[in-house]
């Protein structure tokens, strides 16, 4: 069924885009046969002319129909073959070239884009590798340690000296409640 879609006037074509195309010329070929008075030599030059100047026609049905007229034109002598026209025919390989240079824009455009994704990802390996190195020489584990264990030290030795002048104090407390004991019992 989708290949008697691309069949138009027993032409086959390779995409239902150019069957379309070829439809439409087909129509337009059947318009201009039913509006244009196609037995005086002159206005068909006239019409051939507008075609080939406007660039109507792509595909081979409106190509068949341009020769068809180009044919007519010569064998009335109403014009000599270097006197109109020629037809132009843009071949699918245009076409073709177009989705070529569109895709090798397409892969520079990718080439670009890679190249500067690993000039990027370079740098940052770069600053990360720095990074690294600057955390490791300026390692502050070392010196906090020795902060840490200066700060305990500090803490153990204060703390002896206050359990020493705490057991002083206690001592003297029990001297001057001795004391007040013995003088209480003298007076008495």
């Amino acid at each position: 069924m989708e290949n008697e879609e691309l069949i138009i006037d027993g032409y086959r074509f390779n995409s239902k885009r150019e069957a379309e195309e070829a439809q439409k010329e087909k129509k337009l070929v059947s318009y201009l046969r039913s509006k244009t008075d196609l037995s005086n030599p002159n206005h068909v030059i006239q019409v051939y002319t507008k075609l080939i100047e406007k660039d109507t026609f792509t595909t081979i049905i409106g190509y068949t129909f341009l020769k068809e007229l180009q044919s007519y034109i010569i064998s009335n002598n109403a014009a000599t073959a270097e006197n109109i026209p020629n037809i132009l025919i843009k071949k699918r390989e245009t076409m073709a070239n177009q989705n070529f240079s569109t895709k090798n824009a397409n892969k520079i455009e990718y080439k670009s884009r890679f190249t500067t994704s690993v000039i990027v990802n370079f740098f940052l390996s770069i600053i990360i590798i720095v990074m690294l190195i600057i955390a490791y020489k300026y390692n502050d584990s070392d010196r906090i340690t020795k902060l840490e264990n200066s700060i305990v030290d500090k803490y153990a030795t204060w703390s002896d000296e206050l359990s020493t002048k705490e057991k002083a104090l206690i001592e003297r407390e029990a001297q001057i409640i001795i004391r007040e004991n013995s003088i209480e019992q003298e007076s008495k």
